[in-house]
């Protein structure tokens, strides 16, 4: 129960979670309304937007986060080999490092659908004459 309660008031597992969080609304959020001014919405687009962020995204990272601090918890509380602490390391590398790729992927694809909310249309606009 203790590593239970580590985990949960761990400030950088919270913060991973937020932030994961936070990307996936915002990038779900944006990419719904562009597929409704684009009039392209279907049922079927929430469950492949709502699939890729939460699986395939918020899932793996916020788990890597979780299982590095519960080692780390359990170590220190002394539940398993101190051998096992060496595991840490990498399952916050990999935590913070999905967290950085995420977001630069939610940045990506804000990019491509915030202009589709503001004109309603999915073509670009042409460049601008010099």
């Amino acid at each position: 129960m203790d590593v239970i309660l580590a985990i949960v008031n761990d400030d950088a597992v919270r913060i991973i979670v937020q932030l994961t969080l936070l990307l996936a609304f915002a990038d779900v959020v944006v990419a719904i309304l562009a597929a409704i001014r684009a009039k392209d919405f279907t049922r079927d687009r929430i469950a492949e937007f709502l699939g890729n962020h939460l699986l395939a995204a918020v899932l793996p990272i916020v788990t890597m986060a979780v299982l590095a601090s519960g080692i780390a918890a359990a170590t220190e509380s002394g539940s398993v080999p101190a051998d096992i602490a060496i595991l840490t390391g990498g399952f916050w590398l990999a935590a913070r490092g999905g967290l950085t790729a995420y977001g630069l992927s939610v940045t990506k694809s804000l990019q491509d659908n915030l202009p589709t909310v503001a004109s309603g249309s999915r073509t670009p606009p042409p460049p601008p004459e010099a």
